[in-house]
């Protein structure tokens, strides 16, 4: 079988372009890329008005917006096109007298999103009065009956975060209307959708290969991760991408057990089931267990070598590693079983290796001082170079934008 990584992009890219109830999913968690939200879990009234104020909206091309009702306006209006063409859209650009909120060049159209329920309120998080806001909005409903421009409206009582698909609907309906004509709305290909939030840079591919690994380290079901989807509290941005990686979570459990074939999460899974189930097995045959890389072990992996460690009592334990180095949590490491070593074995004898032979004392000492900047969860120590030589350093500064789901990797399936 192919790596996972190659079958989590090539079942993607093929249920993208074949499979509309997968695009959706897909479509779904592309345009929480940029999102800031978090779960919602306010139980007072008061605590969820000052939530909505300060929360922030950007669609799926970085453009800030007023709310999510018109993040979704503008994200379902950049990830289509009309007739084989992408469609033109402006936000809030300058006219006369105020800032319309959309306008589609292509068909010289405005779209008005008011923020109005049925009985003609605004939202209480909102900064003007519902009084000011209806006059606001004759001031911009005389400008376009003056200048002949019909505006497509829509309203805050209209859309339902939980059915958006709806509020869609609701759109494309009245664009139709408004320019009588049929307007056939085509998705963008997984291709130009990448273009469109990342420029090509990066695509949801490793994150959901990550989220695969994780869960499987641990030993997480498809079934599990659905019910915690259901049953607990997740941001926008949580859930979508949770529903997209446990699609082809499945499709990947499916496929191993088609081949008959098992990965390296499983090998580790099953190995421990094994010990577990024979008590036989691996008895008093060790004298030690050498780990490497300390620093980069799971509770899956720890889960398995206590194991060996009860089978054989008279064992002796040697681990070798750097928490300054952890770089696998991605695939579910703790740096926590090497901080606290002394709470997961008992008595251990600790040596620190503090000399550098690879690096001058400039370069050390940088990558000391930058690296205790990582917080309090790391062993603290003084590390020294074998060589005294001193050169000057070159420090060049990267601006990273991370899409990644790391938080949300975490959040959606660590346990400890």
């Amino acid at each position: 079988m192919r790596t996972k990584s190659s079958f989590v992009e090539s079942y993607v890219v093929e249920k993208v372009a074949n499979n509309p109830e997968f695009y959706k999913l897909f479509i779904r968690y592309m345009m929480t890329v940029n999102d800031t939200d978090k779960a919602v879990t306010q139980s007072e009234k008061a605590e969820a008005v000052i939530y909505a104020k300060e929360q922030k909206y950007t669609a799926i091309n970085r453009t800030k917006v007023n709310s999510i009702a018109e993040k979704e306006i503008l994200d379902y209006l950049l990830t289509h096109k009309i007739d084989g063409k992408p469609i033109e859209v402006k936000y809030e650009s300058e006219l006369d007298e105020f800032r319309p909120d959309f306008y589609l060049s292509q068909f010289n159209l405005f779209i008005e999103h008011w923020a109005i329920d049925e009985a003609g309120n605004v939202p209480e998080w909102f900064s003007q009065s519902s009084q000011e806001y209806r006059e606001i909005m004759e001031k911009k409903r005389k400008w376009f009956k003056e200048n002949h421009r019909l505006p497509v409206d829509t309203y805050a009582n209209e859309f339902n975060p939980r059915e958006p698909e709806l509020f869609c609907d609701l759109l494309r309906k009245r664009l139709q209307k408004t320019v009588k004509k049929q307007l056939f709305f085509i998705p963008l290909t997984y291709e130009e959708i990448l273009e469109l939030v990342w420029q090509s840079q990066k695509t949801p591919i490793s994150d959901i290969a990550h989220f695969i690994t994780i869960a499987k380290t641990y030993g997480f079901k498809a079934d599990d991760i659905a019910k915690k989807l259901s049953s607990e509290k997740w941001s926008t941005k949580q859930l979508t991408f949770g529903r997209l990686a446990l699609n082809v979570f499945r499709a990947y459990e499916t496929q191993l057990d088609k081949l008959g074939k098992i990965d390296f999460e499983d090998m580790k899974n099953e190995a421990t089931a094994e010990l577990e189930n024979n008590s036989e097995l691996c008895k008093d045959i060790y004298d030690h267990i050498l780990v490497d890389e300390y620093q980069d072990i799971s509770a899956q992996r720890l889960g398995l070598l206590k194991k060996l460690l009860e089978r054989n009592p008279n064992c002796k334990l040697f681990c070798v590693g750097d928490d300054w180095q952890s770089i696998m949590g991605f695939s579910g490491s703790n740096l926590n079983y090497f901080v606290n070593f002394d709470r997961y074995f008992e008595h251990p004898a600790i040596s620190q290796i503090r000399t550098n032979y690879r690096s001058i004392k400039s370069i050390v000492e940088a990558g000391s001082q930058l690296i205790k900047n990582n917080g309090d969860k790391q062993v603290q120590k003084i590390a020294l170079s074998k060589s005294n030589e001193v050169k000057p350093l070159l420090v060049l500064s990267l601006l990273i934008k991370k899409a990644m789901i790391n938080s949300i990797l975490g959040r959606l399936l660590m346990t400890t």
